[in-house]
């Protein structure tokens, strides 16, 4: 608990500070939350196409991200559909 005031022996208040653990400190040296902000389109693209395999009407049999294609998508047939996912702002 952080006491708004401090008590007459402690001087200031103390504030906890976590443990650092790989789950809240970021790694500066790897660039991958960067790259990641930049492909949240392609993923969201991916995550509806599997949504899609959920559906009652038939959808793909499955989804493969960044083999051969940004998303590949198998269909119910045994055929393939590879798609270049691009957002373009402007």
């Amino acid at each position: 608990m952080i006491d708004d005031q401090p008590s007459p022996d402690e001087g200031s208040p103390t504030i906890p500070v976590p443990e650092k653990t790989p789950g809240n400190t970021l790694d500066t040296s790897d660039t991958g939350d960067d790259v990641q902000l930049r492909f949240r389109y392609q993923h969201a693209y991916a995550a509806i196409q599997c949504l899609r395999m959920l559906s009652s009407t038939g959808g793909p049999k499955a989804v493969y991200c960044e083999n051969h294609e940004d998303v590949l998508i198998e269909n119910n047939d045994g055929k393939f559909v590879g798609v270049q996912v691009r957002r373009y702002l402007g």
